[in-house]
């Protein structure tokens, strides 16, 4: 019985970009970076009109086009409070 002689070539030789091993590899997407978006003087002092009259955060998001945790993290470094305040319900 005759053996028969295989080349000699590395796992990774025969893989190409767009497989591993023979299995097909997922290729990767294009990711946006994100950009920051400053806080100007007059975002600063919108925020601090909306935190007195004490407008919910959700229409904040669509006014300032900012995240909530975004809008709360501005606000707490600049010392305000967004949103409504939740009352207790007192006992009658």
């Amino acid at each position: 019985m005759a053996i028969l002689a295989l080349p000699e070539r590395s796992v990774y030789e025969s893989c190409s970009r767009d497989s591993y091993m023979g299995a097909p590899v997922a290729k990767k997407s294009k990711v946006k970076k994100r950009t920051r978006k400053s806080w100007s003087r007059a975002d600063v002092s919108e925020l601090r009109r909306h935190s007195k009259s004490k407008t919910p955060v959700s229409k904040l998001e669509r006014v300032f086009k900012r995240s909530a945790a975004t809008l709360r993290q501005k606000a707490y470094s600049i010392g305000l409070s967004l949103g409504h305040q939740r009352r207790r319900k007192t006992a009658k």
